[in-house]
């Protein structure tokens, strides 16, 4: 279709409320802003918290073109249990100049209508563990979320080792969860971290509301070879330390496989366990068949104990690495180097393009001198 003939269109913008699920299980979950149908691609996007403009924990992926010719682009923001829970208001707003539009939605709690799942059909799910856990305790955690039970008597969860039957006996089912209506448990079994990147396992759920044991797979997915992440670690922006307040240290991962990544930050050796954000692995483009991602995690400090010389390291575990890391560590002196090596390699390539511009002149003036004078000896005859 000719693009010249395509009009322009107005986007269709909705909102989708956070996974009532992941709030419950892991304290977070993400809010959803999804526009679609527009005409051309150019589109902005940006989120307020309670009427104030955030760039914390958001993400906006890049507009893919549909089949009808449209364009649609999601937008994210990763929310708290708390937050949600006390009742914030999400804003999301878009604009599209090549049609004037502008439009502002809004979401909170009291904006969804959660309904409750229907009873007398229990979920099971399984999930695998995270890199974090197996890198810090040097074991895997398998977790089995039975969810929407009327009743929890008469529940019995099992994990096995699904090629031998072996029965794993390191299990925790915790306490029942109670709310809207039903009832959901997790079980968690603790395996070797080797045991799990080579076996199947299966979790085995009995339950009075069941007719017969519910089983499900949870294994690894070993379909493409890891691959090796790269680790660049930036120093703070120029304009940062110009107003002598908070810096802001950048992480950038990209390059790995699978996405399951592990990235903290430490300072003298001690963890740094607040002002920071890491985003969502998201998958880089390719032109192989091979899937690679990328993440960027970073760390705002004191402008004060950025110029002390505080050292700050950016540390990144994944399975490619065989229970090792990768350490980029940075402070005042390493950036200062940076910055002037930086300037230097301007410095030379600006000296570089003087000299040849100087030769290429010069030689000019050579060629011309040497056409003068061979012109005077035709018309003199010497």
């Amino acid at each position: 279709m000719n693009e010249a003939a395509i009009k322009d269109a107005k986007p269709v913008v909705t909102m989708h409320a956070p996974v009532k699920e992941d709030l419950n299980w892991y304290g977070n979950s993400t809010v959803v802003c999804v526009i679609s149908d527009f005409y051309p691609e150019n589109i902005k996007v940006k989120w307020l918290k309670n009427q104030v403009e955030t760039t914390l924990n958001t993400l906006t992926d890049k507009a893919s073109l549909t089949a009808n010719q449209k364009y649609i682009v999601s937008s994210y923001i990763t929310v708290s249990k708390n937050d949600w829970n006390e009742n914030n208001v999400y804003s999301c707003v878009v604009d599209h100049p090549a049609t004037g539009f502008h439009e502002i939605k809004n979401l909170s709690k009291s904006e969804t209508c959660e309904i409750p799942p229907s009873s007398g059909v229990i979920q099971v799910t399984v999930v695998p563990p995270s890199y974090e856990t197996i890198y810090l305790d040097k074991k895997a955690k398998l977790t089995c979320i039975i969810s929407n039970m009327v009743t929890e008597d008469g529940l019995e969860v099992s994990w096995y080792e699904r090629e031998t039957r072996t029965k794993i006996k390191d299990i925790v089912v915790e306490n029942a969860v109670w709310q809207s209506g039903v009832y959901s448990v997790k079980a968690i079994a603790t395996v070797c971290a080797d045991d799990w990147l080579k076996n199947t396992f299966e979790c085995v759920v009995n339950h009075n509301e069941l007719a017969s044991p519910r089983k499900e797979i949870l294994a690894k997915d070993n379909g493409q070879e890891p691959m090796k992440p790269t680790v660049l670690l930036y120093p703070p922006h120029q304009d940062e330390l110009n107003r002598k307040e908070k810096v802001t240290l950048t992480c950038l991962v990209r390059g790995f496989f699978p996405k399951d990544i592990f990235v903290m930050w430490t300072s003298n050796d001690e963890v740094q366990d607040r002002n920071f954000m890491t985003t969502q692995p998201m998958e880089e483009p390719s032109y192989s068949s091979k899937k690679t991602y990328l993440i960027y995690s970073t760390l705002t400090v004191n402008f004060e104990d950025w110029s002390s010389g505080r050292s700050y390291t950016c540390l990144v575990a994944h399975e490619s690495l065989k229970q090792q890391a990768i350490q980029k560590s940075i402070d005042k002196t390493i950036a200062l180097i940076l910055y002037i090596e930086e300037d230097d390699d301007i410095d030379n390539l600006w000296t570089t393009a003087s000299t040849f511009i100087v030769l290429f002149l010069l030689s000019l003036f050579y060629s011309a001198t040497v056409t003068l004078f061979k012109v005077r000896f035709v018309e003199t005859g010497e």
